[in-house]
């Protein structure tokens, strides 16, 4: 299970909580109508907050909150029975879910990380002004367009698709940006260095630009309203001067650059980590990016071929290919080379319980092999948070960085296919396995 860990050395440090404060902000949370019908999952944040705030309780063992929480008896077996775990995963699900709606406003946010059973409470005031001075940034580089003019005859429908879009995402990059928490005294307790150090200084390197390129939406509108899907050749003609494709509809968003929030969290993400060298890091438009780049300099591509068409230039080097029939509206995964227990084809499915799709994370050559391009693909909003979770995970992303230096040193090229389960389509990952691997060079 990718378990989150970020650093942010400039984010300020978090104001002082009053003991009175958590305990009402764990009250408000259980009395929320997104608890409000979840006792187990309202008992389980009641008694570890109590640990935490009462009792100051440094670690809570699974063993604990199953005999009290759970009412197991004295037989009870974690390494058997991972009741505790299933719903430590969907309490921080919930709790996502609830600061995205209710407690969007709340001044005293409550997080269970994952890893412990300690939540932790920290202020979003400073947090929330990180966040607008980020925002404000990639506006002025075209990447968030929160204020485009809408020229006279355009439909509603885009209008709003556009603005959903746009803050789709919004609470998942906010929720990640706190990689400073409080302890119950109210003092700062920094994130641990990053356990993928080795993948990371290939990526960011002092001697290379690293390109961030967040998917463009409205390609992906564009691709929907004529029902077909487009190649990158046809995406660069867009911009060439040579063609206007006035026939197409919703032509004219080719001249607008819209990224979802949820790319934004990632990108946000990528800004804190230790590895990063500033001065190389650059924040650039799909429409914007050139051939050279991904020959000169090293790369982080978010979205599938769906969203950004550039992926197509790293196609031939990886073993699992994104098909797109949005006339179908119909999205897979192709494994070409099926090892032992693999599938052919990996499709999302949803049923009246469960939401299934697939993501994938690869790491690849630039087109020079001078450097390298780390590619983050979901086959939906879904997929791509949970590859998201992935990369920023301690624990599974250091699975890959061994898995791969079993085979090369520095860390090799690979690719993994994810399957994630979540309770529907639009919700947050309750599950995730790695379902197939390839290691190259």
């Amino acid at each position: 299970m990718a378990a989150t860990s970020t650093t942010a050395p400039d984010i300020p440090a978090v104001a002082s909580i009053e003991v009175s404060d958590e305990h009402a902000a764990v009250r408000n949370i259980v009395a929320s109508k997104h608890f409000l019908k979840a006792p187990l999952l309202s008992s389980f944040l009641l008694y570890v907050s109590q640990c935490t705030l009462d009792e100051g309780m440094a670690r809570i063992s699974e063993y604990e909150i199953g005999m009290t929480v759970f009412k197991r008896d004295g037989t009870f077996d974690p390494r058997q029975d991972n009741i505790v775990r299933t719903y430590a995963r969907h309490l921080r699900s919930r709790l996502r879910d609830y600061y995205g709606v209710e407690g969007q406003n709340d001044p005293i946010r409550v997080e269970l990380p994952k890893g412990t059973y300690v939540p932790v409470f920290h202020r979003v005031q400073s947090l929330l002004l990180e966040v607008d001075q980020t925002a404000a940034s990639l506006q002025q580089a075209e990447l968030v367009q929160l204020h485009s003019p809408v020229k006279p005859g355009k439909p509603m429908w885009l209008i709003l698709t556009a603005a959903v879009l746009l803050l789709v995402g919004y609470s998942v990059g906010l929720w990640r940006l706190a990689a400073h928490t409080t302890s119950p005294a109210g003092g700062v307790i920094p994130a641990p260095k990053s356990s993928s150090h080795q993948l990371w200084t290939q990526v960011f390197s002092p001697n290379r630009d690293t390109f961030v390129v967040p998917g463009d939406i409205g390609f992906v509108v564009v691709q929907q309203a004529n029902r077909r899907t487009f190649s990158l050749t046809e995406y660069l003609s867009w911009f060439s001067g040579e063609r206007t494709d006035g026939h197409l509809a919703m032509s004219y968003l080719k001249d607008q650059t819209y990224t979802s929030m949820l790319n934004l969290g990632v990108v946000l993400n990528l800004q804190q980590l230790p590895e990063v060298v500033r001065e190389r890091f650059i924040v650039r438009a799909v429409k914007n990016m050139r051939l050279d780049d991904f020959r000169n300099g090293d790369a982080i591509i978010l979205g599938s071929n769906y969203s950004n068409p550039w992926t197509e230039l790293f196609a031939d080097k990886l073993d699992f290919h994104f098909v797109n029939r949005p006339q179908d509206n119909r999205f897979w995964i192709v494994n070409q080379h099926p090892g032992p227990g693999e599938a052919g084809v990996y499709e999302s499915t949803t049923t009246a319980a469960s939401h299934r799709t697939y993501a994938v994370v690869a790491f690849v050559r630039n087109l020079s092999r001078s450097g390298h391009v780390l590619l983050l693909q979901g086959l939906d909003a879904t997929g791509t948070q949970a590859a998201a979770d992935m990369l920023f995970s301690g624990d599974e992303l250091q699975k890959i960085v061994q898995s791969a230096n079993q085979r090369h040193v520095p860390v090799g090229s690979f690719e993994f296919l994810i399957e994630i389960e979540s309770l529907d389509a639009n919700s947050h990952p309750t599950g995730t396995r790695v379902v197939a691997s390839r290691f190259f060079e």
